[in-house]
């Protein structure tokens, strides 16, 4: 697709007007915006033109808040009536495969969904392959891809500023495929692909392991997952969730063999170390602090190096980037199918409690979050 001439811009619709959506813009505490509309709405070249939601009182709040006339209780109808351009999926995951292939099939250049993917390979399967068939851009919702902060750590560890990494363990709450595949995709980003994993679930009912073998499937509940991973290039790999906490988490500790990053304080603390002849011990080296990336103070009402886990500006401009120049997201759907399959192999190690391998065989296996 050709550049918008000066003063056009995508119309954009969004499937879903709840929190993602819309919603989280009432908290205060957030850094705005932080959600699709409200990131859409923040981007001069996009406007909303229509939305859709079941739920008649999503809908009309949606419809005053952000001033779009066009609203729809069946999305099909808004795909088939509106001339869009960029679509938003932000409806519960088990609906993402059908909404995406629907919306694939409707004619739009690009589509927003939510992460996770999908609830299995197979529906994430087909999500990718309707979005290629109709040459649809399909971007995944994994906010850090667009972080200067994270961009920067990946820069670091590719330039060798640490060595050879090691080690690379996070600590997260919440559901696996919820917030741990958060997790699992900054992994990727970072350090890369991975070989095998080993790992359990917590608080899954014991008569879903029962008889459960690679080849079988089984569905569950979104529960948080611990263990370990083993990376092409032989970083050793360790995640650490729980439901239990009562507090929220999101940290990352990369060890190198000459240095090593820190990210705390969920998200919004880096710390970079380097090495240097220890002042305590002759003949040996310590860490040393060293000054991170430094980046003015990004105004709170644009997002653009914001530490949220929701929506970001840096997105959509790059989704229209991708539209225009013809080129991948840097977390197509490609990358959220990957996060997806670790997810997952946490949980089928963890009912065949053995190491599991990727690719995941098992392409049905089926895991609901929320």
């Amino acid at each position: 697709m050709k550049k918008k001439n000066s003063g056009e811009k995508y119309r954009v619709g969004i499937i879903g007007c709840g929190r993602i959506a819309s919603l989280f813009e009432d908290d205060p505490l957030r850094e705005h915006p932080c959600t699709h509309a409200g990131v859409y709405n923040a981007v001069s070249e996009t406007e909303i033109a229509a939305a859709s939601d079941f739920d008649a009182v999503k809908l009309r709040a949606f419809s005053k808040r952000w001033n779009v006339k066009s609203v729809y209780k069946n999305y099909k109808k808004m795909l088939d009536k509106e001339s869009l351009e960029i679509v938003s999926v932000c409806t519960p995951t088990p609906t993402h495969s059908e909404v995406v292939v629907e919306a694939a099939k409707s004619g739009v250049s690009a589509i927003f969904c939510e992460k996770p993917i999908a609830t299995s390979l197979k529906e994430a399967d087909k999500m990718i392959e309707a979005c290629n068939k109709s040459g649809v851009k399909l971007i995944i919702n994994y906010p850090r891809r667009w972080n200067p902060y994270y961009r920067h750590i990946n820069q670091l560890i590719n330039s060798g500023e640490i060595g050879d990494t090691e080690s690379i363990t996070g600590h997260y709450t919440s559901g696996l495929l919820m917030m741990g595949t958060h997790l699992l995709d900054i992994f990727r980003f970072l350090v890369g692909d991975v070989k095998w994993v080993f790992g359990s679930v917590e608080d899954i009912n014991p008569a879903d392991f029962v008889a459960v073998k690679p080849s079988e499937n089984f569905s569950t509940t979104d529960p948080c997952g611990t263990g370990f991973l083993c990376f092409k290039n032989r970083t050793s790999g360790f995640v650490d969730g729980s439901i239990r906490k009562k507090y929220f988490i999101f940290e990352i500790d990369i060890q190198g063999t000459s240095g090593r990053i820190r990210i705390s304080d969920n998200g919004r603390s880096f710390e970079l170390w380097g090495i240097k002849e220890s002042e305590n011990y002759g003949g040996y080296k310590e860490l040393d602090l060293k000054p991170f990336l430094a980046l003015p103070s990004a105004p709170a009402s644009n997002g653009m190096w914001s530490s949220s886990v929701t929506c970001n500006v840096k997105a959509v401009e790059e989704i229209i980037e991708c539209v225009e120049q013809n080129k991948e997201s840097v977390s197509s759907g490609a990358e959220g199918r990957a996060a997806l399959e670790l997810a997952l192999a946490f949980h089928e190690s963890s009912a065949v409690g053995a190491k599991v391998r990727l690719p995941l065989q098992n392409k049905n296996l089926r895991v609901v979050s929320k």
